[in-house]
């Protein structure tokens, strides 16, 4: 014969001890006592019990190595992750930078691109014919103008 498990307390039960109750249901429950067969007909609730197993898991008491350990916490590894098309590669190089080479770097390519401007602009100027602006209004459309209107006058 096996052991088996109290239905109530969860204590294990050798052989030769304990008793096997029958429900209406047909169901067979096994109970190591007539303690724990009291409470289990009236339906009371082992993790109320502070004997019985089920307590014992629920509230944490007797588990692990040593009596009542805390779990530690796993330490966090910080991981940098490619931003848009910069790669983590680019992103610790920027990091290490200092704030003044990137001030430098930043002025510079402004600089850059004012230069750029001011030299499409003067290349822009120097292709239109005289530098004098044609009045053209805007949105004329062509063909015939619209007949004049002679109120009040025959032919």
């Amino acid at each position: 014969m096996k052991a088996e498990r109290c239905e109530f307390s969860h204590f294990v039960i050798h052989p030769g001890h304990g008793m096997r109750v029958t429900q209406r249901d047909g169901k067979t429950v096994y109970l190591l006592s007539t303690k724990t067969r009291s409470l289990y007909l009236q339906k009371k609730n082992p993790r109320k019990l502070a004997w019985t197993v089920f307590y014992r898991h629920k509230h944490k008491k007797g588990t692990g190595q040593g009596g009542n350990q805390k779990k530690r916490a796993r330490k966090v590894i910080k991981f940098q992750r490619a931003i848009g098309e910069m790669t983590s590669a680019d992103l610790l190089k920027k990091k290490n930078e200092s704030s003044e080479k990137r001030k430098l770097l930043r002025d510079q390519q402004i600089r850059a691109a004012k230069d750029k401007a001011k030299a499409k602009a003067k290349s822009g100027s120097k292709n239109k014919s005289g530098g004098k602006k044609q009045s053209v209004p805007k949105n004329q459309k062509g063909g015939k103008s619209a007949p004049s209107k002679n109120i009040g006058q025959r032919k």
